[in-house]
């Protein structure tokens, strides 16, 4: 019979283990765990030892062929206070009704349409950079991805062309909700969301925040019943209408939409427009392709799908810089993966950064 083989083990300090060293750069701390050579590494969070997952086939494991074994865990909690039972805390058969029923709001003629929006904005975007750069304004990329990433959600999901000087306690909300996601996560002590800490009060402002914007397009809505302008609230609240979805389940599902897809988004163009103005040759290249598809106009339906060099290289950035770098889960019971034995209550993160290396 096989023996199995022993997890290594990364060095930490005698107390916090790698708690600090994970705190200050979790890609850095990955990158060294990669360097043991070993699909799977041991660390510790103080006392608490963990699982670093650092290869294809143990992610392949753990995420999809014993995927039951493998809840949430504890690690729900922090989503669920701040995002309530939205898809991304849902497991089971409640994860695959949510998400066919998030997903059919994307329909072929919605997303038509959301691309030829898209389109305007970008277009006016652009513009707004000719204006900068004639006065050698700096721009910065990261906030300008920001602005127009929330921008398109809040149109999707409402149809409504955001005023950011006018919802700045939302976007404040939302460009915070990571980072608070991240502190409660790495935190020592996790206190119950009613005791008014520092972090449960930002956690449940950036909430408040949300759910005071989705309530007030409820109240649009309402008293404008005749209107139908098919977009994604519009979706959930013909599903509510027919008993699929519930109030509870759209107030979470649209905070979910908000937080999920908005620096995941933001991230991702601005880090491969970054390599784009590192490469030359490749800005060269991704002009010659965008003029010949698009002759100087904005990308529509049936042209998008020719700019196979632009896709990759949004593909290549999204794996050099993944905006979801890093995924965690608990077993709930012994389980062998690969030539490793895990035992029952391990927690597990999986390293998307470590593994794209």
């Amino acid at each position: 019979m096989k023996q199995d083989k022993d997890i290594p083990q990364l060095e930490g300090y005698p107390i916090l283990g790698n708690l600090l060293e994970f705190k200050q750069g979790p890609h850095k701390f990955m990158a060294r765990a990669l360097s043991l050579g070993s699909g799977l590494v041991q660390f510790r969070m103080f006392k608490r030892k963990m699982l670093a997952v650092l290869s294809a086939e143990c992610a392949q494991t753990i995420f999809k062929t014993k995927s039951h074994n493998f809840p949430r865990g504890k690690q729900r909690k922090p989503l669920e206070s701040l995002l309530g039972k939205g898809l991304v805390n849902l497991e089971g058969d409640k994860w695959k009704d949510h998400r066919r029923m998030v997903a059919q709001g994307f329909r072929p003629e919605f997303l038509r349409d959301s691309l030829a929006h898209n389109s305007s904005l970008v277009s006016t975007l652009l513009d707004g950079w000719d204006q900068k750069s004639t006065g050698n304004e700096v721009i910065d990329i990261v906030e300008e991805m920001r602005r127009i990433t929330l921008s398109v959600i809040i149109k999707a999901l409402f149809s409504v062309d955001l005023n950011l000087d006018d919802n700045q306690r939302l976007y404040s909300a939302i460009t915070n909700a990571n980072k608070v996601l991240f502190k409660r996560y790495v935190s020592l002590i996790n206190f119950p969301d009613w005791m008014p800490t520092p972090l449960n009060r930002q956690m449940a402002e950036t909430r408040q925040a949300m759910d005071a914007y989705t309530e007030q397009q409820f109240q649009i809505r309402q008293a404008n019943p005749e209107v139908k302008t098919g977009d994604i609230f519009d979706h959930f609240l013909a599903l509510e209408k027919v008993g699929e979805m519930s109030r509870e389940d759209i107030f979470s599902e649209i905070k979910t939409l908000l937080v999920a897809g908005f620096e995941t988004s933001a991230g991702a163009l601005a880090w491969t427009l970054y390599l784009i103005a590192k490469n030359p040759q490749v800005t060269e290249r991704w002009y010659k392709e965008l003029d010949e598809h698009l002759e100087g106009e904005p990308p529509n339906w049936d042209n998008i799908s020719k700019l196979k060099y632009t896709e990759r290289l949004f593909m290549e950035g999204m794996r050099l810089f993944p905006p979801v770098y890093m995924l965690s889960r608990t077993t709930e019971e012994d389980i062998q993966v690969q030539e490793f034995h895990i035992p029952a209550g391990s927690p597990v993160v999986l390293s998307i950064y470590a593994i794209h290396r």
